[in-house]
């Protein structure tokens, strides 16, 4: 090759040439100039010359090589294949020879601003009391001294790189704090936004209880009766402060019957003093502040609610049917439990949800088995959940303040109908970026085991794998699989071996996340309570293990989190036959 050629000028000839059709010397492109591939001779051209070719000789029966004129296998160019890897080549060339001409364009505007406009000379020296840069001529003519403070320019640059790195510093400070702060906002807006769906429902419930009972007043006429509506009234009043409704009017219902006797010899009631009904509705809701009645008695109300925190009443899955004499009693959820090992049943029981309170009809007498007034429960009228997260590809999962946090659960295919529905991507901004906790819930035969909770390291690829499988945000879940086998069963190092998302009998699950390899875990001694890979190759990559014992000081593992509560559920399902404990749900914890 001559010596030009072998100069980087003459490089770039050759690659420009390579990036041109041979025919038109045009640049391809991926518009009309795309570069189509003859898969007979294997050159070239861009598609408007073949076009063109095939234009100028209709009648030839075929297309021809305009390079070798070997005969083409195609009829029409729009068959030709596209050269992708030329046309991607171009694209990048094309990109930076823009890039290429930017950089000239400013460093052409740099120079000119490092020439002082007056006098032509460089400008080398700033000024600091007028806040420019100056040459050396400027300085005799407009920033004499001592009028004026002068320094090098290289000086102030340094000054300036030092005050930008500060200033830059700050503002990015200032940014993250703006960003936490914004994220408690939103953490503050959420809960509240679930605890006021919460208090509707039960709300709306008793509303429709309280108006059964009003119908049911109109009708009283004797002592029994009467009994019976006033008890239904003085439960809804309990279940109001039992849910904890924290709405500025509370309910407080006096009792309208004054002290009498009922003559035990003759079985007949004494005469009864009644409030006076002025109004045909009686005030059945009033301020927590004492209002005097209609004969000057103060009305007694209910004690002040204090601001200490209040227990969380959840919803339930499954509704109850239940009789007046036991009206719907919302359960309220304990407080977080200490580290103390529960047994399994107690730990799924702590964070059952309750059951709100339902429609409620009115009986005749006639139609009642004891001949008196009573109330019937039916199933509730609304969905059992009040708040959820949709994602993009049709998924949607329920959202639950228990003690813990907010838990959003897995990603199901449109199955939840709640009331408002939050973009996954909203919700997963108030995680933790650090160490998120995830939890799963355990079963042996439909029979609930308890609920297992775990913190990633979610700086792991692996770690980020079980936390969308998880939630189930990229498709599969954890949902449904089975613990295939118990690791070292009774020995140093159990553990409880599962992850087979694909339903494999324990040769699944494989892996949903890309570059997978190991290479930035950490092999440690293993440990109780960790969760560890289970398998290292990538069609059983979504296994893992949660010892139970700590291994042999010769064992080594590689762990991605570990549980935080609930450790003896998974000790409880390592003494169930293999195939025998599934896990029933799954999700995220945002704390609160």
């Amino acid at each position: 090759f001559p010596a030009a050629i072998m100069s980087s000028g003459g490089s770039d000839a050759i690659l420009d040439n390579g990036l041109t059709c041979s025919v038109c010397l045009e640049s391809y492109n991926e518009q009309e100039r795309r570069p189509l591939l003859l898969p007979a001779c294997g050159h070239t051209f861009c598609k408007n010359c073949l076009m063109d070719i095939a234009a100028r000789d209709p009648d030839a029966g075929g297309l021809q090589c305009a390079a070798c004129r070997k005969p083409q296998p195609v009829k029409d160019v729009q068959d030709l294949p596209v050269n992708y890897s030329l046309l991607e080549v171009a694209r990048l060339d094309a990109l930076n020879s823009s890039q290429e001409k930017l950089l000239q364009k400013d460093a052409q505007q740099m120079k000119k601003m490092d020439v002082c406009s007056e006098h032509a000379s460089r400008l080398a020296f700033w000024c600091v009391t007028c806040e420019v840069a100056a040459c050396g001529e400027c300085l005799f003519e407009e920033h004499p001294r001592p009028d004026h403070h002068l320094v090098k320019i290289q000086d102030q640059l340094v000054r300036l790189q030092e005050m930008v790195k500060i200033r830059s510093s700050r503002v990015t400070t200032q940014l993250e704090i703006a960003a936490e702060e914004n994220v408690h906002l939103l953490m503050v807006t959420f809960v509240n936004l679930v605890e006021n769906l919460r208090q509707r429902r039960i709300i709306e419930g008793l509303l429709k209880q309280a108006r059964v009972v009003r119908t049911c007043a109109s009708d009283v006429n004797d002592l029994t009766s009467f009994n019976v509506v006033n008890k239904a009234i003085m439960v809804l009043q309990r279940e109001f402060e039992k849910a904890q409704i924290t709405t500025p009017t509370q309910v407080s219902v006096s009792v309208p019957l004054s002290k009498s006797t009922v003559s035990s010899s003759s079985n007949t009631a004494t005469s009864t003093k009644l409030q006076d009904p002025s109004d045909e509705k009686t005030q059945e809701v009033i301020s927590l502040q004492t209002t005097p009645s209609s004969g000057g008695s103060p009305i007694p109300h209910t004690p002040e609610v204090t601001d200490t925190p209040k227990p969380l009443v959840m919803p339930s899955r499954n509704a109850e049917t239940r009789t007046a004499s036991a009206i719907l009693k919302p359960c309220v959820l304990p407080k977080p439990v200490s580290n103390t090992p529960q047994s399994p049943k107690v730990s799924h029981t702590a964070y059952n949800t309750t059951t709100h309170p339902s429609k409620m009809t009115a009986r005749s007498p006639h139609t009642s088995n004891s001949g008196f007034w009573s109330l019937e429960m039916e199933s509730p009228w609304w969905s059992s959940q009040l708040c959820g997260a949709f994602n993009n590809n049709w998924t949607t999962s329920r959202i639950t303040l228990e003690p813990r946090g907010l838990h959003v659960y897995s990603l199901k295919q449109m199955k939840e109908r709640c009331d408002v529905f939050l973009n996954l991507s909203v919700v997963l901004a108030l995680a933790p970026l650090d160490a998120p906790v995830v939890f799963l819930d355990l079963e042996d035969n439909s029979r609930p085991l308890g609920r297992v909770y775990i913190t990633l390291q979610i700086q792991l690829r692996r770690a980020q794998q079980f936390f969308s499988l998880c939630l189930g945000d990229r498709g599969p879940s954890y949902v449904g699989s089975y613990f295939h086998s118990v690791l070292r069963r009774g020995g140093s190092g159990e553990g409880l071996a599962g992850g087979d998302y694909e339903s494999k009998a324990g040769k699944g699950g494989a892996a949903i996340v890309r570059g997978i390899d190991g290479t930035d875990e950490v092999a440690k001694r293993c440990e109780r309570g960790m969760v560890v890979r289970a398998s290292s190759r990538p069609e059983t990559a979504a296994q893992f293990c949660i010892s139970v014992k700590d291994g042999p000081r010769s064992k080594t593992v590689f762990p991605f989190g570990r549980v935080c509560q609930g450790l003896s559920v998974v000790e409880e399902a390592c003494r169930r036959p293999a195939f025998s404990v599934s896990i029933s749900d799954c999700g995220c914890v945002l704390p609160v």
